[in-house]
C-alpha cells in the first residue's frame, strides 16, 4: 500500500504470498487500522513493509504486537472452499472489540467476516437429509402448492436460485441443476454446509449440518 491510510474491519486476509507480506505490506507514511479481523494462511509473514499498523482484538499468525492480538488457528469451517465462517470452539467466538457492534445474539462480536451465530446449511436440501436430489424440488413444490405442509425449518435451504425468496423458481432452478447439462451449480453455501453471504429474509431455524 503506497502512502495511504487503510482501515480493516471484520475481514478475513488468508491465502496470499507474495515476496515479502503475503496480506498486507505498507509502504513509508502508510497507516493501516485493522481491527476484529483475522490474517492466516499468508506467506511469508502476514502483516510487513515501512508504514505504521494499528492491530487490536485480531487473529494473527505468528502474533503481531497490539490489544487482544493473539497467535491460534480460527478454526473456519471450510476456508479452502471459500467458507471463512466460524466453527464452534473457534477462539475468534465473541472475542472481538467489546466497542463494536454487537453479534445478533447480543453478545460481543466475533473476529473475522461471519458471526457464528449465523446459521450453517446446505442451499438445496430443503428436506433436511444432507442431500440434494430429485426430492428437494418436490418438497418445494408440496410447500407452495399441498395446502397443511410443514413450513421448512431452514428456509434459506429452499432459495436454490439464490434470489432471497421461496416461489416455484426455487423448484425449477433444482431441476434444472440436477438434470439439465450444463445449468450452473446452486449458490454457496452448496455443496457443503457454510453461511449465507448473500442477502436474504428467509431465516434458517433448524439445520443439521453432516
Amino acid at each position: 500500500v503506497n502512502p495511504n491510510t487503510i482501515f480493516v474491519d471484520h475481514c478475513v486476509l488468508w491465502g496470499n504470498s507474495s515476496s515479502t507480506a503475503g496480506a498486507v505490506q505498507l509502504a513509508i507514511a502508510s497507516t493501516a487500522t485493522i481491527v476484529n479481523s483475522v490474517a492466516w494462511n499468508n506467506g511469508p509473514t502476514p502483516l510487513d513493509g515501512l508504514g505504521l499498523y494499528e492491530v487490536s482484538y485480531s487473529i494473527v499468525e505468528g502474533g503481531f504486537p497490539g490489544l487482544s492480538n493473539f497467535d491460534t488457528d480460527p478454526l473456519f469451517v471450510d476456508p479452502s472452499g471459500g467458507d471463512f465462517s466460524l466453527l464452534p470452539g473457534s477462539p475468534g467466538i465473541d472475542a472481538g472489540d467489546p466497542q463494536s457492534l454487537g453479534d445478533a445474539d447480543g453478545t460481543v462480536t466475533d473476529i473475522g467476516m461471519f458471526s457464528a451465530t449465523d446459521p450453517l446449511f446446505n442451499r438445496g436440501d430443503v428436506n433436511g437429509d444432507n442431500a440434494f436430489d430429485i426430492s428437494d424440488p418436490v418438497a418445494t413444490l408440496q410447500i407452495l402448492f399441498i395446502a397443511g405442509s410443514e413450513s421448512p425449518l431452514c428456509a434459506a435451504a429452499t432459495d436454490a436460485n439464490d434470489d432471497g425468496s421461496l416461489d416455484v423458481s426455487d423448484a425449477v432452478f433444482g431441476l434444472a441443476a440436477l438434470f439439465i447439462p450444463g445449468t450452473p451449480p446452486l449458490a454457496a453455501p452448496f455443496p457443503t454446509c457454510g453461511v449465507d453471504s448473500s442477502p436474504s429474509t428467509l431465516g434458517c431455524d433448524e439445520y443439521l449440518c453432516p
